[in-house]
């Protein structure tokens, strides 16, 4: 069982001198790719720069900066942190939906006391199933070795939570997102693992990038699961070996976090969960924080 890594440590790696990078060798891209990556900030950027379609972004750093957005801009829009993972552990959320102008300044007034940088970001009103992840390995020489595609089913807080439900779709779906994530990764001189998630828009049919991981991920074993070794990948590429191509994935694979995934199935249905049968995909797929082998992690999830 893999569990996610920390920016944190993300950044720590990506920053090691050469001698270090030797000793320890790990297929992470640069400093600078890395932040641009993390920063929300600059990752708007990067996407402008390079074509690739995102929800429109305003960097808000002060009262003066919420100013100049419209009333129109502000109501269809949510305050979204630079640093994700800082931002999770201070607010134990994602973003903040904006009410008002006097709440929105009130919010940017605490985050910005607690040393933390947001971003005015409009949200796209979509249900969950319009997110659809890429998640593969590039390795040293720029080439996407492995892609999978897997669609959010249900995700927990409703609007701006994570995923607690996944599937793998077909790659021929999702093409335009494909064809924006490699103009992405060819301008930043992308290496390593990534989890990029876009969102379908429904005004114009496009998808639009919202994030991308640039470490391991809660879903990165439901790849394995559908017969896709990107962890092997990152292992060879580490040591200077050669990085063989996907030949392609299992359809219909599943990755639910099951104690975050009945509370989102509550939250929407607001009914009683109905009992599952022996050949309910719930029960046959891959589950998050639980092995009956290793049951401790599942239990500190539940505590």
């Amino acid at each position: 069982m893999l569990f996610p890594c920390s920016d944190d440590w993300l950044h720590a790696v990506a920053a090691l001198p050469p001698e270090a990078r030797h000793a320890f060798p790990s297929p992470i891209a640069t400093p600078d790719v890395v932040a641009t990556l993390t920063r929300k900030d600059l990752f708007a950027r990067a996407a402008a720069l390079y074509d690739v379609p995102h929800p429109r972004t305003t960097e808000v750093r002060c009262s003066d900066d919420l100013a100049r957005v419209s009333d129109h801009e502000l109501s269809s829009s949510f305050l979204k942190p630079s640093d994700s993972q800082a931002f999770s552990r201070r607010f134990r959320t994602k973003g903040f939906r904006v009410a008002d102008r006097d709440q929105a300044g009130e919010l940017l007034r605490g985050a910005t006391a607690a040393g933390l940088g947001l971003v005015l970001q409009e949200f796209i009103p979509a249900d969950p199933s319009a997110h659809i992840f890429l998640d593969g390995f590039v390795d040293r020489d720029g080439r996407i070795r492995g892609l999978l595609a897997r669609q959010r089913l249900r995700m927990f807080p409703p609007g701006l939570g994570n995923s607690t439900d996944s599937v793998t779709v077909p790659l021929a779906g999702v093409t335009p997102a494909i064809d924006a994530l490699r103009r992405l990764f060819r301008g930043l001189g992308y290496r390593g693992l990534f989890d990029a998630e876009f969102v379908r828009d429904d005004r114009d049919g496009v998808f639009r990038v919202i994030e991308v991981n640039a470490r391991p991920w809660w879903q990165l074993e439901l790849a394995a699961a559908a017969g896709l070794d990107l962890v092997g990948m990152a292992y060879d590429d580490a040591l200077g070996r050669a990085v063989r191509e996907a030949a392609g994935y299992r359809i219909g694979a599943r990755w639910i976090n099951p104690i975050q995934d009945v509370r989102s199935r509550l939250a929407h249905e607001a009914i009683a969960i109905a009992p599952l049968c022996r050949r309910d995909p719930w029960l046959r797929a891959r589950h998050a924080a639980f092995r009956w082998n290793d049951p401790a992690p599942g239990f500190a999830e539940l505590s």
